[in-house]
């Protein structure tokens, strides 16, 4: 059972959604990337980018 865009997850003590993900091997990376958007982020901040091994 993997993520999916839009799921709700917490991320190093921060709640938030994911947004967008990134294949293993792409920007150099062996893990899937995504593309995630904390709770409490002002909403002119981008997305952080976490890997997949973050996401608990």
């Amino acid at each position: 059972m993997g993520h999916q865009p839009g799921d709700r997850v917490h991320v190093d003590g921060q709640i938030g959604t994911l947004v967008h993900a990134f294949e293993p091997g792409l920007l150099a990376h062996p893990h899937r990337l995504w593309l995630f958007a904390p709770d409490d982020a002002d909403p002119t901040d981008p997305p952080d980018l976490i890997s997949e091994n973050q996401l608990g």
